[in-house]
């Protein structure tokens, strides 16, 4: 089992600079990229605020790391716009954190864990992926 913690990066400066609604916009979007990802085995969920999280079963951690990077990318490279218009409002990007669980482990160890990666990807320059 892998968790995966996703953290839109900068998202406060979205909401500021365009509002709200659009920001809600880029969470839809964001979303649509995880559950179009989902598989028969994984869940996907919103954590709080711009966070969000995948559960993925039966799979390796190079399987977890694989897909998360896919969504990485995917959001990266998307060019997401004002509604009504043709203007960008620039690159948007997403953190990353996984850990895969131990047979130990409590749910809040996995939790802290892939909490730890995530904010290892945010500290060495975010849109990108760590693993613990």
């Amino acid at each position: 089992v892998a968790l995966l913690i996703f953290d839109l990066d900068n998202f406060k400066t979205i909401n500021d600079t365009f509002g709200h609604p659009l920001g809600d916009k880029v969470i839809q979007y964001f979303a649509s990229l995880l559950q179009k990802n989902t598989g028969q085995h994984h869940l996907a969920a919103r954590y709080g605020g711009e966070e969000m999280v995948m559960l993925l079963a039966n799979v390796s951690q190079q399987d977890a790391l694989d897909l998360a990077e896919l969504i990485r990318i995917n959001f990266a490279n998307s060019r997401l716009k004002k509604k009504g218009s043709d203007s960008s409002i620039g690159q948007v990007t997403v953190s990353v954190g996984i850990s895969m669980k131990k047979a130990s482990d409590s749910l809040t160890d996995l939790i802290e864990r892939a909490d730890t990666a995530l904010y290892r990807s945010k500290e060495n320059g975010r849109n990108q992926v760590s693993i613990t």
